[in-house]
């Protein structure tokens, strides 16, 4: 379906009926997109596993999955790609800069250790399973706001595997900002992110 993003009330909306699109849609959306970049991450643990593609090839496909992944992440985050600016390009250079830092050390490790082909494609989906931080970050910087902190990045217990999120709302004065959990199992970290932040309060 056509739609575009309001920033006003910073929701999407359907271009056909006018109605607001709900998060839950755009966040499947991004999920179905993530299953379909696991399966190709699969792909790769498979393919360097039995030796049908090289150490190279594998990095360069891990680089490719994981740019697609925080990219259109991001871009959902802030309303699309027409709400991009230079700053948010760059904001998701630094991201992934990060990411192929871990995962050089990552292919380094391919060489030192005797992985399987299962743990290989474990850690691979972190990789992706992180890029919530990405569309945090995007929906963050639609209401040019810096928080403390975004699941996904790393900073909490359950490191790439956060299903938490940032539930935000604005006032005349100020943002209030919540620390959702969902209904997953959630770490320590999460857990106390729900109570500490309950709501964060950031002036305008």
């Amino acid at each position: 379906m056509p739609f575009a993003y309001d920033s006003v009330s910073y929701q999407y909306v359907d271009l056909d009926t006018g109605e607001t699109v709900p998060w839950s849609d755009i966040s499947r959306a991004l999920e179905r997109h993530k299953n379909s970049l696991y399966i190709r991450v699969e792909g790769l643990a498979e393919g360097f596993h039995d030796g049908s593609i090289s150490r190279s090839e594998w990095l360069n496909g891990m680089r490719s999955a994981i740019k697609d992944a925080y990219v259109a992440s991001y871009i959902a985050g802030k309303g699309g790609r027409s709400n991009m600016a230079q700053s948010d390009w760059g904001r998701i250079g630094g991201l992934l800069s990060a990411q192929y830092r871990y995962l050089g050390s990552f292919s380094d490790d391919l060489l030192s250790e005797d992985m399987s082909e299962l743990q290989i494609a474990a850690r691979s989906r972190l990789y992706i399973s992180s890029s919530t931080q990405s569309f945090e970050r995007g929906n963050a910087a639609s209401r040019k706001l810096v928080l403390p902190a975004y699941p996904g990045d790393g900073t909490s217990e359950c490191m790439a595997n956060c299903k938490c999120s940032w539930a935000i709302s604005e006032y005349s004065d100020h943002w209030e900002a919540i620390w959702a959990l969902s209904a997953a199992e959630h770490c320590n970290t999460c857990v106390e992110r729900s109570t500490l932040w309950a709501p964060l309060y950031i002036s305008k």
